[in-house]
């Protein structure tokens, strides 16, 4: 009896433990954040610009033209920055970057016997910004971005004074600052690989262009903004 009894409490005892240690779940593995940490990445995109040209007769001291140039065309560059993810899901950033525009535009103010060309180009732009974002189920992320933009203009004017008269021109360069605001839309592909597409608006400061050749001189005040559209393919560290 007594072997009986200890038999079916040895029997009731394991099948608790058994049951005991099935309800045990393995503990599950930490996400692996794709978000925080530095990053790099390639854009492409294209550039429309507006600008507002005041052209000054610096030999008769008057203003004569108002040209409005407005230079469009694609551009490409580079970008890097860091991230911190936040447990709520809430991203900020920071991000520098660089881009080599084809943008340009020419215009011609022709009154009698005079003839004015004027080309205006964007070279270079390099732009620092914070970026706010908000990741959502660990794949998408809409954002918006803003900080200081530089830009590398170049102003060509080409002048020919009297029909038959004998042509000229010149190049200027001149280099502003400017701020920004934008939004995108970055997607996760891969833990390493994320894809984006955004805007910016660009307002910069008035460039100064002075051209001098064959006893004319003239100044082009030039006010210049910008709509850029950017897609990225960015590379996580």
């Amino acid at each position: 009896m007594r072997k009986i009894l200890f038999s079916v409490t040895a029997m009731f005892a394991l099948g608790a433990m058994a049951t005991a240690g099935g309800d045990i779940d393995p503990v599950p593995a930490a996400p692996v954040d794709s978000w925080s940490g530095w990053y790099g990445g390639v854009q492409v995109g294209y550039n429309s610009g507006k600008s507002s040209v005041e052209a000054i007769d610096l030999n008769a001291n008057f203003t004569f033209s108002y040209l409005n140039p407005d230079p469009k065309g694609s551009e490409a560059g580079l970008y890097a920055g860091y991230n911190w993810l936040f447990g709520n899901g809430v991203l900020l950033g920071l991000e520098g970057g660089i881009n080599v525009s084809g943008a340009k535009d020419s215009v011609v103010n022709s009154g009698g016997n005079t003839n004015f060309d004027f080309q205006l180009e964007e070279s270079v732009e390099t732009y620092l910004g914070t970026k706010v974002g908000m990741v959502l189920r660990d794949t998408y992320m809409p954002y918006l971005i803003g900080g200081a933009s530089y830009v590398q203009l170049r102003g060509r004017w080409y002048y020919k004074p009297n029909p038959g008269s004998t042509p000229w021109e010149a190049w200027q360069h001149d280099s502003v600052w400017g701020w920004f605001v934008g939004a995108g839309v970055e997607v996760k592909v891969s833990e390493s690989i994320h894809l984006r597409a955004q805007y910016r608006y660009i307002d910069y400061r008035e460039a100064d262009f002075y051209q001098s050749s064959g006893g004319y001189s003239y100044e082009e005040k030039t006010d210049y903004e910008a709509h850029k559209i950017e897609l990225g393919l960015t590379y996580r560290f």
